[in-house]
């Protein structure tokens, strides 16, 4: 089986090349500008598409398996773990979906949109909001659970470090 690479142009098309030599293996028109990073899981890749649309593709063949609606643009993400798939929207929404079948699981509005992808960890979903907020989700309901306020704007993504700390920047300093 030969290895791919994804890459999104900025005409709106999203190609699969071959590790081995760069050909072309398949390319799928996502009417995004510029594609979100896909993620992949279980011989399927999920991709942001136009406003508005998370997708599933077929990973060998970019054949279209499933589609979800956003409702927003999807700003970050999508990023998955077990069997959910999670985005960041423009309306401050993070929404949860099954992998597989992207049918949505839950919505939590933050209040603005996500700055970067969010990070999975043991049994939290880390965001950080373009309103200095770093919020800790319950992955299975979206909850939140916990949250900090940003003495500076976050910015750069989210890391995790050693026995689960966390990092973010912020404007001023890098804090944990």
């Amino acid at each position: 089986e030969v290895g791919h690479c994804f890459l999104g142009s900025a005409d709106g098309w999203l190609y699969a090349l071959a590790t081995v030599d760069g050909g072309e293996v398949w390319r799928f028109y996502t009417g995004a500008s510029l594609p979100s990073r896909p993620w992949i899981s279980e011989g399927q890749l999920y991709t942001a598409a136009r406003p508005g649309q998370l997708l599933s593709l077929d990973l060998n063949s970019g054949t279209r398996l499933g589609q979800a609606d956003t409702q927003s643009p999807v700003v970050a993400g999508p990023v998955g773990a077990e069997d959910r798939l999670v985005v960041g929207c423009e309306d401050g929404y993070v929404r949860a979906y099954r992998q597989q079948s992207l049918a949505r699981l839950w919505e939590q509005r933050l209040g603005a949109p996500l700055q970067a992808d969010p990070v999975w960890v043991q049994d939290r979903l880390v965001c950080l909001a373009g309103n200095g907020w770093v919020y800790g989700l319950d992955p299975g309901k979206g909850e939140v659970k916990w949250r900090l306020a940003l003495e500076g704007k976050g910015s750069g993504p989210l890391a995790q470090g050693p026995a689960g700390v966390h990092r973010v920047a912020d404007a001023r300093e890098e804090r944990d």
